[in-house]
């Protein structure tokens, strides 16, 4: 999640926002203060790595697997994926960098987007999280 969310060297409050409204913490098993300690050692290792690519190099490719390879459960990895799809688009803009890092992401622990929608769309929502009516 922290990956996504520097991806784009920037840590938008609407994505953090959308991060409490789910839960995201909570639901990786990590508390948020750990969680916010990760982020900013990402944004401060990756520093606007991925901006303006259009694809990864072997080099980003290594960084990203050693960044991912050490959540191993099946389970884990899919609430990962779908927690990241919410994290990139809650800003109204999936921007390059966010997706380079989500494709490969999905590339890497071999989940298709329909599988990850498919997800996301049986993932119970929030009650803080839901628009209102009217």
């Amino acid at each position: 999640m922290a990956l996504a969310l520097t991806a784009d060297d920037a840590i938008d409050e609407r994505e953090l926002g959308l991060l409490d409204q789910l839960d995201a913490c909570a639901r990786m098993g990590l508390p948020g203060w750990v969680f916010e300690q990760i982020a900013k050692g990402l944004h401060g290792q990756l520093q606007g790595r991925f901006i303006d690519k259009p694809w990864l190099s072997l080099a980003d490719t290594e960084l990203l697997d050693e960044l991912l390879d050490p959540v191993r459960s099946r389970d884990k990895r899919l609430l990962v994926c779908r927690l990241v799809a919410g994290v990139i688009t809650a800003d109204g803009e999936v921007c390059s960098a966010e997706r380079l890092v989500y494709e490969h992401m999905l590339m890497r622990w071999k989940f298709t987007r329909a599988e990850i929608a498919a997800a996301i769309r049986a993932m119970p929502v929030p009650t803080a999280a839901m628009p209102l009516q009217g």
